[in-house]
């Protein structure tokens, strides 16, 4: 890292007491670097891990409501069937009841 280079240049010139406290203040300068890039990174993470789960339960959602509208479509057209059915069976009760007229052609009595 550039803490140890500094801390090895400042035994190297002579100069111990100034690069040493620059060495220092450079590595905790590079901890509250690396510090934020981990916020920075795990907020990353996390936004990120919430935007996956907005998007998978929007899915979801989007998918549910796709199930219960096509179920409500297919209730809906149950219904109607039951409901034709039934006139249907009231009308065919109705017609049964009226009698066969004769034809024309068929003489009175």
């Amino acid at each position: 890292t550039q803490a140890e280079k500094a801390a090895n240049a400042a035994l190297l010139t002579g100069q111990d007491a100034i690069k040493a406290k620059f060495a220092d203040e450079l590595s905790a300068l590079e901890t509250i670097y690396q510090q934020t890039i981990l916020n920075a990174t795990s907020d990353q993470g996390a936004a990120n891990a919430n935007q996956a789960y907005a998007a998978a339960r929007s899915a979801t959602l989007t998918r549910q409501a796709a199930e219960l509208a096509a179920f409500h479509a297919d209730e809906a057209q149950r219904i109607e069937d039951e409901r034709q059915q039934a006139i249907q069976a009231e009308l065919d009760s109705l017609l049964l009841k009226i009698p066969n007229l004769p034809h024309e052609s068929v003489p009175v009595g």
